[in-house]
This record gives structure tokens, sequence and C-alpha cells, in this order.
């Protein structure tokens, strides 16, 4: 067989055209020009080579037909891809060849027109190559796939994804109003840029892939997109066109730490409302993240807060109030999605199923998407008793006790409060208090060793105390700092006792309310106990006894809870348990 230039076995037409006199007639007539003699191949020796079925007199014009023909298929190709792209409406040579000629293979699909046409052109899987190089373009262009991701978004999600000017969004918005798949649809029109990273953060990785994993790829099914991986080990998708999503989770610090150093595009906080730590999460992790990327976005969205005084909703209130060009809040409900049927009849039932009214909180917070309905029901503390930070002389005419409690905290925040009380009475005031974000081992004993000054400043007040009767109570999760305290600085550092804890927050809450113990009035323990809520059970809304922490994690009332327990003990309260030695 004739091999061309690039080494590929041409066809069987090519023998029979070798053979055919016509041809080899039209080659005399006609000799081959330089650009021709130019694409035939060649031999070490510069002469044309040789095959070994045909005589060598007539390779020369074979060579040369197998030449002509070579350039003509370029022609042809370049003519159907004009033909595809609209380029040239003018009538060519070529044109005018291939209409004929496929005229010709349709009217006789059996002969020798449509066996060429077959052989040299179906061959070459030129349509297919043609069917999937569109469909790949259509993939990959970014105006394209945003397109199909605004077809299928309502009014309210369309202006999330359409103001691309706010690199700042504040999306409070009730349950099934669409925050979930206006979220992947967020991350995959961002993604529609080659080579972009985004990143989605819930509460735990185990959140974010539960809401977002199957959401992201059934809206990239429904739109088109083709997805070429996807881990649910590792949280990641990776689109055709080169781009990333990551799901992650912000449970510890720990998982915050793994942000640092990846640059995003593009990052979603999905339960903005509970996430922990969320402005040093988003002024040390995220924002550093976002300066790769020239016009990078950040984008916050929950339901609307539980508590008061969130930093999520200082960010919402301010700007929705005083929105910016680059800043912008955003907020809806159920009765905005158009894809729930009979919307207002499904919200009468869920009030029915409850047994509330719209005017509920619940209900005008959850569903309806009304910020500052709080859920005052489910507030651990009503009230509590203050003073105003200076305690009574008298207090100091019994002998006293100290005691100190160190939270190191389990996300952010690091706390120290130090409590004196009578041992006859049980009257008790919180004299110290300090509250403080991811401190260094030395900050965190600097802030203990000025609790024990001031602890023993009130021992020092009556002389029948003495300056033993003071222990630091702490938390276990960081053992290594206690013992730090003992050895290096020879404090009285113990485990703190950590056992019936729902009980003694109990019996804590109720003696802070009746006046037993006393905080600083505006102080930490104070601001804290006006935002802590208990759980409420997911299907029925019921009141829970336990603190949600994700709602709000306290740091100073838990320290204050490691320093009650000895209180407890030594004035013989069932809620009570003794320090233990660090080891």
């Amino acid at each position: 067989m004739c091999v061309d230039e690039n080494g590929k076995r041409l066809d069987q037409l090519t023998h029979q055209q070798d053979h055919d006199p016509d041809i080899r007639a039209y080659l005399d007539a006609n000799p081959p020009t330089e650009e021709e003699l130019a694409l035939v191949k060649r031999g070490p020796n510069g002469k044309f080579m040789k095959g070994s079925k045909f005589p060598a007199s007539w390779k020369k014009t074979s060579d040369i037909a197998q030449a002509r023909k070579r350039k003509l298929k370029d022609k042809v190709y370049q003519e159907l891809r004009d033909a595809i792209n609209n380029d040239d409406e003018k009538e060519t040579f070529y044109s005018e060849f291939l209409k004929k000629y496929m005229d010709a293979a349709l009217k006789n699909t059996s002969g020798p027109e449509a066996s060429f046409m077959a052989k040299t052109i179906l061959s070459e899987t030129i349509l297919d190559d043609l069917d999937t190089n569109a469909d790949k373009g259509a993939r990959n262009d970014t105006d394209f796939m945003q397109f199909k991701l605004l077809k299928v978004s309502f009014d309210k999600q369309r202006d999330v994804l359409l103001d691309t000017y706010v690199r700042r969004k504040y999306i409070i918005a009730g349950r099934r109003a669409g925050k979930s798949i206006n979220a992947a649809r967020v991350l995959l029109y961002a993604s529609s840029t080659p080579d972009f990273h985004a990143y989605y953060i819930n509460l735990t990785f185990r959140n974010a892939m539960d809401q977002m994993y199957d959401e992201v790829l059934k809206v990239a099914k429904d739109c088109d997109i083709k997805i070429i991986k996807s881990s649910q080990s590792s949280g990641d998708i990776i689109l055709e066109n080169g781009s990333q999503i990551h799901l992650r989770g912000n449970a510890t610090v720990a998982e915050q730490e793994k942000f640092r150093g990846f640059k995003a595009g593009l990052v979603i906080v999905d339960e903005a409302q509970s996430q922990r730590g969320l402005k040093p999460l988003i002024e040390e992790i995220i924002e550093p993240m976002l300066m790769d990327y020239e016009g990078s976005m950040l984008v916050l969205q929950g339901t609307p807060p539980r508590v008061p005084d969130t930093y999520f909703e200082k960010l919402y209130r301010e700007y929705r109030d005083h929105p910016k060009p680059d800043a912008k809040s955003y907020n809806w409900n159920m009765l905005s999605n158009p894809f729930i049927p009979n919307v207002d009849k499904e919200l009468d039932l869920i009030c029915e199923r409850k047994g509330v009214t719209r005017d509920d909180p619940i209900i005008q917070r959850e569903y309806l998407g009304v910020v500052g309905a709080y859920d005052v029901e489910a507030r651990m503390f009503n009230q509590v008793a203050t003073y105003d930070g200076i305690i009574p002389e008298s207090f100091f005419e019994q002998p006293i006790e100290v005691v100190i409690g160190v939270d190191y905290g389990f996300n952010d925040y690091n706390s120290v409060i130090g409590m004196v009380f009578r041992k006859d009475t049980g009257k008790a005031y919180v004299f110290y208090e300090d509250k403080f974000n991811k401190a260094t081992v030395t900050e965190i004993i600097t802030s203990v060793r000025k609790a024990v000054d001031q602890g023993k400043g009130l021992l020092m007040k009556n002389p029948k105390n003495r300056l033993d009767d003071l222990g630091i109570y702490c938390d276990t999760n960081e053992k290594s700092i206690s013992y730090e305290m003992i050895q290096t600085y020879n404090l009285p550092a113990y485990n703190a006792w950590k056992y019936d804890k729902n009980m003694a927050l109990s019996q804590l809450k109720v003696d802070m309310q009746k006046a037993q113990i006393l905080v600083p009035k505006d102080g930490v323990v104070e601001d804290e106990t006006k935002r802590i809520l208990y759980k409420r059970d997911k299907e029925t809304d019921a009141i829970l006894d336990e603190i949600d922490d994700n709602v709000f994690h306290p740091d100073a009332l838990m320290a204050l809870l490691y320093a009650s327990r000895q209180y407890y003990f030594v004035m013989g309260s069932d809620v009570g348990g003794e320090g233990k030695n660090v080891n």
C-alpha cells in the first residue's frame, strides 16, 4: 500500500485510483507542481518511495495523485468548517463540487460517490468529532453555562447570580426558600470561568456534604455542565473546564487552619447565623484566600439568627440599611419560591402541625425569614442578678474562698473567670472576667495569673483567710497548658469536675437568677447569658434541656461552670465535684 507523509495507511479507494488509466492519463497531461511535489513522501536518498505491489514507473504519478487528494481533502474540510460557522456565503469551486457530489451520493447510496464519501470523510468520524467539539465548546463557554443556570432560577435567586459587581453578599432567607440550590448555582455560576476555585463552608464537613454535594452534581447534570471528577471523601468536585469546587467544614480550629495558603475566587459560608468564630474566620482566614482573584466574592447565607447581636446579623443589617456598590444584603422566604405548589396552603399546614399561627416567632423567623424574631422562649437565662463591680466590704467579714475557672475554647475563644464566695452563706460574686480569641499559651497563663493576683488580694481582706484557699479549675481538653501552670508557674491548677453537666448548669442558672451568684453588670458573662439558647427538636421544635452550641457557644459561662463545680462541692451540693490533679 502507498503511505502518506504522516505514515498513515490509505484506504482501498487509493489503490483503485492508482490503477485507473484515466487518472494516469490526466497526470501525464498535467505535470505536478512544486507545491504538490513537496507534499510527496520521499526516501532517505531524496527519491520517491517505491511501493511493493505497484510498478516503479507508476509510483511517481501515484504519489502525486495522493498529494493532490490530500490537498483537496483539506479544502473540503475547510468548506465544511466555513459552512458550519457561516463565515463566507460566497460560492467556491469546492462548495459547488461538494453540492453536486453529495446530491449524487444521496440519490444512489450504493454508488461510487456514496462509497467515496463514506470512506474518505465518514471513516474519519468527522461528524462525531464536530458534534463532540461543538458540545464541548458549548459546555465550556462561560456565557452559555451562566445562561443555563439563570434560566432555572427564580427572580430572587437571579438577583444574587446577576449582581456580579457585588463582592460581599449577605443572604438571610427562611426554610424552603431555595437557599441550598441557589448556593449550588452560585458555585457553578462562578466556576463557569475556567480554572476557578470556589469553596463552600458549612458547620461541619458532614453537613457540607449532606447539604451541597448531591445538589451541585444535580444542578450540573440538569444544566449540562460536565463534571469530570467528584470525591465524597475529600469533598472536591472538578469541572471539565478545570474549575474546582471544594466542600468543607468549620467545626474546629484545625479545620479552619486547613484553609490557610489556598486561593479562592468565591467562598460561601452557609449557616452563617450559627458559625462559631465567624468574625475571625472571615478576617483571618477567608479574606486572605480571596486576595489572589480579581473580583473575588464572599457570600454569607443562613436563616434569621435565633439570638440577637450575632456578627452575621450585624453585617446583614449594615448593608441592608446602607447598601454599597460592592456589598449588599438579600432577604426572601418560601412565599417567593415558585417551585413550591400552593405555597400559602403549605405554610398553613406547617402552622397547623406546630400548633401556632403565622405570627409565632418560629414561623416568622424560620419560614418567613423575618430578622429580629428571636427565640425568646428557648433562652436559657431570662435574667441574671448583676452588681456594679464593687463587692461590699461587709462580704469579707467572714471567711471566703476563691475559685477560678478556665475554658480553653473549643473553636475560637478562651475565657478566665474568677469567683469569690462566703463559706457560711454561699453568697458569691464574679470578680474577674476575661475572654479572648485564639491566644497563645503565654497569654492564657498571663490572664490566669492576673485572676490569681486579684483573688489573693480579696483573701487578704480578712486575716482568717488562707492564701491557699484558692484553686484554678481548668477545662480538660488542653491538659498540657494546665500542666505548664503547675510546673513553670507553681499555680494551683486542677482538672475541673465535668460530670452531669446539664444538671450543674440548671443549678447555676437558678442561683444566678435569684442573686445567690452575682455577675458584673454589662460584663462578658451577662452578655453571654442573653445569647445562650436551648436546642429545639428538629421535627417538633420542642425545647430540649441542652445548650445549642450551634447557635451560640458560651465560653465565659463554661469557665464559670468549672469554677462553680468546686464551689458547690465546698458547699455540699449534689451538683458539686472536686477538681482532680492534672496528669
